[in-house]
């Protein structure tokens, strides 16, 4: 059910929407710290490269559940819909705003899942950190799009100072100093 949320969270601004995804939210995130991983190392071949299937059958629950990389998944997640329903979008209506209940739950549920996230894994603090300067990243990108993506290069600098004769001569600090 999350799954829907994380692939479409403009549902999130609907009431009803919003209110089952924090009940199914909730339950995952207390399922992640009720189960804690015992120093479960991520699996990963000779060449540090590892393709995850995740299937859907209830049996298999039990070990997705242990795996570091599906609960990895999950948490960043959560935190990317989060950062979209928080940060301001030019694109989005004036009722996509959220009320203080909901900033108040992001907030708590963000912190919870970095916690969640710094525990999970053999490099989890690496791993956290990486992910909130991706984050910050991504917020930079967005407010940079919503400024009207403004020219990055700065304006050259002009070396040469204009004389009496209408010449350029070289600029000097001195002559700023005197």
């Amino acid at each position: 059910m999350l799954q829907d949320y994380f692939s479409k969270p403009f549902q999130l601004w609907e009431r009803t929407s919003w209110n089952t995804f924090v009940h199914n939210a909730n339950q995952v995130l207390e399922i992640f710290v009720n189960n804690q991983l015992d120093n479960v190392k991520t699996v990963s071949s000779t060449d540090d490269s590892f393709f995850a299937k995740y299937l859907t059958s209830e049996k298999l629950l039990e070990l997705q559940l242990n795996d570091v990389t599906f609960r990895q998944n999950i948490l960043v997640q959560f935190l990317i819909v989060f950062q979209y329903l928080v940060l301001p979008v030019k694109f989005k209506q004036p009722h996509q705003t959220l009320n203080e209940d909901q900033s108040q739950w992001i907030k708590r549920t963000t912190h919870q899942i970095n916690e969640l996230l710094k525990q999970t894994g053999t490099n989890a603090e690496i791993f956290t950190v990486s992910i909130q300067r991706i984050l910050k990243r991504e917020e930079m990108w967005n407010l940079w799009k919503n400024n009207g993506c403004p020219d990055f290069s700065k304006a050259k600098l002009d070396l040469k100072k204009k004389n009496a004769s209408q010449t350029y001569a070289p600029y000097r600090l001195s002559d700023s100093i005197r």
